[in-house]
């Protein structure tokens, strides 16, 4: 058994469950999958499968609740109109806040706050760059997943695949260790994955 706790939005530990599983956990389905594919051995599946717990992070973001199942009457959204939740649970569990969008860009500004969180979680100090992989740099390859909790069009899944490989092509950060770094995403998942009951 291997434990899958992608979700970056709580601190580890936080509550009786500690890290939550989300959109990160069908990336380590397909890693297992592969190494037992290859005819590797269960404990080497298992420690597979842990290695890439370790370097999944994971951030939900909606713009309304999921319609949940057996219920008398459709709930109303606790998300205001026009506002965006980051760090929703995939069962519609509270995330971390609540925001209104500024200017009409609203895909660049979840996608920044999205990677911001999810790359600040790691300890480094975080630095926006619009430099991308310049000479001095050293890249460290990265594999996208950017999941449709359900509600979203093939169009928006679209732009905001689009935003999150340009966002992570430019992203870099100092680490005391390793120095100026940069993201370079070889790999992009996009689609419908792990939904959520129409969320969108």
């Amino acid at each position: 058994m291997i434990i899958v706790d992608d979700d970056c939005a709580l601190p580890p530990g936080k509550g009786i469950t500690g890290g939550r599983g989300v959109a990160g956990t069908v990336l380590v389905h397909k890693v297992v999958g592969a190494a037992a594919g290859e005819g590797k051995s269960l404990q080497e599946v298992q420690d597979i499968g842990n290695s890439a717990i370790a370097s999944v992070r994971t951030l939900g973001f909606a713009l309304s609740t999921c319609t949940l199942p057996g219920a008398l009457k459709a709930e109303e959204s606790r998300i205001p109109h026009n506002h965006v939740e980051f760090g929703i649970g995939i069962h519609g569990e509270p995330g971390l806040l609540v925001e209104v969008p500024e200017g009409a860009d609203v895909a660049g500004m979840v996608v920044e706050e999205a990677i911001g969180a999810i790359l600040g979680d790691s300890g480094h100090e975080r630095r926006l760059s619009t430099l991308g992989c310049d000479e001095g740099l050293v890249p460290d390859e990265v594999v996208l997943v950017v999941n449709n909790l359900g509600g979203c069009s093939e169009l928006e899944m679209l732009v905001l695949a689009k935003r999150c490989i340009l966002a992570v092509r430019d992203y870099a950060f100092c680490s005391d260790s390793l120095g100026k770094r940069c993201l370079k995403p070889v790999r992009c998942y996009v689609g419908s994955l792990m939904t959520s009951l129409e969320m969108h």
